[in-house]
């Protein structure tokens, strides 16, 4: 198992392009989550009979009322979206248990998932205030609060990043402290 500190290995090459740990545990998740829902939904029907179409359903319905009861109605078009970055979580922190790097615990993963976030919260902002709403809402609510405003909007993917990112990165530390 690779250290924290070392970063994920080059697993290998293809040209001048380098492989890392990272990519290969997100293919592997990806295989890993393709099985499953082709086996949740294999021959679904429209009264469940069988045990797996009832936990196909109870994820999907556990997903859309987070989305729900969290973001609205309006955004349930994400859910997609927050199911997707929710089992890649999930699983790539969950891989570290079987002593393989765990996806998650690379700040460039993170990092993507809160930065593509970020756009996304973003655009909403913008959609629903339009462009001179959206920076008129940093003096919200009085002009000199302006500066700690665009600071905290800024900090918002760093945070998002690195509280995923510690998270596993700490657990992956105590995983190796227990398998040593």
């Amino acid at each position: 198992m690779t250290g924290i500190g070392n970063g994920p290995k080059i697993v290998f090459e293809i040209g001048s392009l380098r492989i890392t740990e990272t990519v290969v545990m997100g293919w592997l998740i990806i295989v890993a989550v393709l099985i499953l829902c082709l086996w949740l939904t294999h021959d679904l029907k429209k009264v469940p009979e069988k045990k797996r179409q009832v936990v196909a359903e109870m994820l999907v319905n556990f997903v859309n009322n987070m989305v729900k009861e969290n973001m609205g109605v309006k955004m349930m078009k994400y859910a997609p979206y927050i199911a997707t970055l929710l089992i890649y979580a999930v699983f790539g922190a969950l891989i570290s248990m079987i002593g393989l790097r765990s996806m998650t615990a690379d700040i460039n993963v993170t990092a993507t998932w809160a930065l593509m976030t970020f756009v996304l919260i973003t655009y909403n902002k913008i959609k629903a205030n339009g462009f001179k709403g959206y920076l008129k809402s940093f003096a919200q609510p009085v002009a000199f609060i302006l500066p700690l405003n665009i600071i905290s909007e800024v900090a918002t993917p760093a945070s998002m990043a690195c509280r995923l990112f510690g998270n596993v990165a700490g657990g992956m530390v105590i995983t190796g402290l227990l398998y040593g």
